[in-house]
Parts: C-alpha cells; sequence; structure tokens
C-alpha cells in the first residue's frame, strides 16, 4: 500500500472548520504491514526544499529557452515540500547579478533567457503571513532529458536596495 500525507496549519473559521494557511505534504511512499515507524513533521528550519519531483517541470528546470521554477518554500528539516499562503511575494530570476523576470507568484516563475546555459539564481521574498526561520538553499536539479543541469543559487530576503530599517 502506498501512502501520503498532509499536515494543515490554519486558523478556525466561526464554524469550527480549519481555514488552511500553510501545508506541508509528504510523497507517497510503501508501508509494510505489521512494522511500526516514527516520523518526525514540522521541524526547524524551514525553508526551500527540491524534493524530488512529482511531475515534469517541478523543481528547477530548463526547458528550451526558459527557466522555469517550481519551488516549496517552506519545507520542514525531514524535507516535506511546504507552502503557505502569502500577503504579497516575489520570484525573480538573476543571470550574473542582472535580473532576467520576476513575478508576485510565491516560488514560482517560468522565465525566459539566452540560448546559452546561464548560470542563474533565484530570490524570494515571503508576505506576512508566511512563517520565519532560516532558509536553506535548494540543490541543484537536473533540467530535463538531453539538457544542461542548472546552477541554483539561493538568497532569501529583501529585494536588493531594500533600506535596512524596512527590513
Amino acid at each position: 500500500m502506498r501512502w501520503s500525507s498532509e499536515l494543515p496549519f490554519g486558523v478556525r473559521t466561526d464554524d469550527g472548520w480549519l481555514e488552511p494557511r500553510a501545508a506541508l505534504g509528504s510523497e507517497a511512499r510503501a508501508y509494510r504491514p505489521g512494522r511500526h515507524l516514527r516520523e518526525n513533521w514540522n521541524s526547524a528550519p524551514y525553508g526551500p526544499s527540491v524534493p524530488a519531483p512529482r511531475w515534469p517541470g517541478q523543481g528547477v528546470t530548463r526547458q528550451g529557452d526558459v527557466i522555469v521554477l517550481d519551488v516549496p518554500l517552506h519545507s520542514d528539516a525531514e524535507g516535506h515540500a511546504g507552502g503557505s499562503a502569502a500577503d504579497t511575494a516575489r520570484t525573480a530570476l538573476y543571470r550574473d547579478g542582472v535580473l532576467v523576470g520576476e513575478n508576485a507568484e510565491p516560488g514560482y516563475g517560468e522565465f525566459e533567457v539566452p540560448p546559452a546555459p546561464p548560470t542563474a539564481g533565484w530570490r524570494r521574498r515571503p508576505g506576512a503571513a508566511s512563517p520565519t526561520s532560516a532558509p536553506r538553499c535548494p540543490r541543484p536539479g537536473r533540467s530535463g532529458p538531453g539538457t544542461r543541469p542548472a546552477r541554483v543559487t539561493c538568497r532569501c530576503g529583501p529585494p536588493p536596495g531594500t533600506p535596512r530599517a524596512t527590513r
């Protein structure tokens, strides 16, 4: 039998239902009958991760002349992929320190790049509803069949040039 789990976090509505604000999830895995096992969930540090892709294009991939970022931003130390609702968000792709593109989606973006294999990095800025903690940088993932791996650097925090008083 294969089983996956999800651990939602949120606030209770007046009717007593959970209004999810964040969640952690596990990959489907096989469990053997008669065995007992313990899993750790929701342990620090929390931050971006690149789990095993569950569908083509998940993680950091290059598809022709487009780099696709699809990264869970609030995963736990055990590698459970996680995300949260965000009041504001920014995902940006840089090449050699120059902004290639950006959008207001947390941890997701599709960015056109020149045909040459780039050295790229991404930055994220979670909104007020996001958990705060020390971030972890994702490890590079394969770009897809017949393509080169992407080199990924991670800098989490306000965009460059933000005055220190507003950080």
